[in-house]
């Protein structure tokens, strides 16, 4: 009660009316709001005024919302009738029900299962489908996945799609390999509010994909085919369905709790998208666990990330490439490898963002974006260098390696996605970046090497000096020849 009226007199002094405030109804409905929930909204800049015309919707206002929103809520044991929990080949299974320490419900999916969400009362004034829309999802993942998987499935024009949003393995939340910047990214083992909004920001604006981890922005993202009406990014009017993929390798790995969905028919944008987690407070902020940047204190050596019993620094390939490399040759030094070349830049690119932070603050939400998907691109190139090593000592490892693993990974890549592959010729160290564009790919070869493969590069000559085209690219190639064995 005293932490209650306390925040009384703290919203009196951030109105402008504070006679307005103090009414005997406003009190009431101030007393419904636990002080963590008002903090977290004062801490995120709500203006209080609008909170509290939030408060007072009439029936009329809250009517008028409803005719463009679908809510499925799973928090009373039971499946709403507009909701099927289907399986493998799209079987009905019955679903599984957890109780939750406040005496409701969260519905448990499991993998390869997903929920056909009916959307019939859903009526777009014209057209064949639903061409702006926003989704909300109340869920919790106990871990993270080991691979993306599908969100969500729009059902365009009866379609079976590979998903059109993705939670990545990472944690992030996007499509065509954005996930997105790593501070909005979730966190497992918590009650996560995910916000996914398509379409126009503005009338003269593109249409663009936006994705919000409780209600921060984590991604933007642009493209041509969002700006074609009725196309795959257009939500089908009868359903859509969670969870769904055509790609079973992008289907849920791990079991995912959901509270509550919401499908609304038009576009939110960043304002609305914080004002609906508090006007609605589906979402509970009993389990909110802010996040608090602790500076990390050395503990051991500094390879200590990369290795279970971590050698000096000074004795690791990269320290000698970086440090001692016109002093290296005939040691037996020289020469390196690639993953641990990778597992150390992995470290040193983590380290210098954790502690250049105030110097990452000058950077924009775009630029932030960039990065990190850089970043989840070189961590992943990481994993693959270390399963190849080892592949790469026998025959048969190296088979075991590209069927159970390397293989399968290009079965995930989806459109704009990129993977840094170890390689190599001769005994010479090579790295191929390959892009997956919309019907093909993109593989370019890097070579640094100029006795080892690269007399087959664009060169030219300029006294003193010969230049080599370290970065060859070749575009346009079928699917049919990567998934080829013979390819690489």
């Amino acid at each position: 009660s005293y932490q209650r009226s306390s925040l009384i007199y703290v919203i009196m002094d951030t109105c402008d009316d504070v006679e307005e405030v103090t009414t005997t109804q406003d009190r009431e409905q101030l007393s419904n709001i636990e002080g963590g929930e008002l903090t977290e909204m004062i801490e995120q800049g709500l203006d209080v005024n609008q909170f509290f015309s939030f408060l007072d919707l009439d029936d009329e206002s809250q009517k008028e919302q409803d005719k463009n929103a679908v809510q499925y809520d799973f928090r009373y044991g039971t499946l709403p009738e507009s909701v099927e929990f289907i399986g493998d080949d799209d079987e009905h299974v019955d679903p599984t029900f957890e109780a939750l320490q406040d005496g409701s419900t969260c519905l448990v999916i499991t993998d390869r299962c997903g929920l056909r969400l009916n959307l019939d009362n859903m009526k777009e004034r014209g057209g064949k489908n639903v061409n702006e829309w926003s989704i909300t999802l109340d869920v919790k993942l106990e871990e993270l996945p080991r691979n993306e998987f599908s969100l969500f499935q729009t059902c365009s024009n009866e379609r079976d799609t590979e998903g059109e949003a993705y939670i990545y393995k990472e944690g992030g939340v996007g499509v065509f390999g954005e996930p997105g910047v790593s501070e909005s990214w979730i966190s497992p083992g918590r009650w996560t509010r995910i916000v996914i909004t398509f379409g126009k920001e503005t009338r003269k604006s593109n249409r663009e994909m936006r994705t919000y981890v409780n209600s921060k922005l984590c991604s933007t993202i642009h493209r041509g085919v969002f700006d074609v009406p009725d196309s795959r990014f257009s939500l089908n009017r009868s359903h859509i369905v969670l969870f769904g993929s055509s790609n079973e390798s992008l289907t849920i790995g791990r079991d995912i709790k959901v509270k509550y969905v919401e499908v609304k028919r038009v576009h939110m944008n960043e304002v609305e998208v914080k004002e609906l987690a508090y006007h609605n407070r589906i979402y509970s902020f009993y389990e909110i666990e802010k996040e608090k940047r602790r500076a990390e204190m050395y503990a051991g050596l500094s390879l200590q990330p990369l290795y279970r019993k971590p050698p000096p620094v000074w004795f690791h390939p990269c320290f000698l490439g970086q440090f001692g490399d016109p002093y290296l040759e005939g040691t037996g030094l020289n020469g390196g490898s690639i993953p641990s070349t990778l597992a150390m830049y992995t470290l040193v690119v983590d380290k210098a963002f954790e502690f250049q932070e105030v110097f990452l603050e000058n950077f924009g939400h775009k630029e932030k974006q960039i990065l990190d998907g850089i970043k989840v691109i070189i961590s992943d190139a990481a994993s693959m260098a270390r399963k190849w090593a080892l592949g790469c000592k026998s025959g048969h490892a190296l088979v075991h390696f590209m069927r159970r693993f390397f293989f399968k990974k290009l079965a995930t890549m989806k459109e704009g996605e990129k993977l840094l592959i170890p390689g190599g010729v001769c005994g010479g160290h090579l790295l191929f970046i390959l892009e997956k564009e919309s019907d093909t790919y993109r593989f370019v070869v890097v070579n640094t090497n100029p006795n080892i493969g690269l007399s087959f590069h664009p060169v030219s000559a300029e006294a003193p000096k010969i230049k080599y085209k370290t970065c060859v690219a070749i575009d346009g190639i079928a699917p049919e020849k990567i998934n080829d064995h013979m390819f690489w």
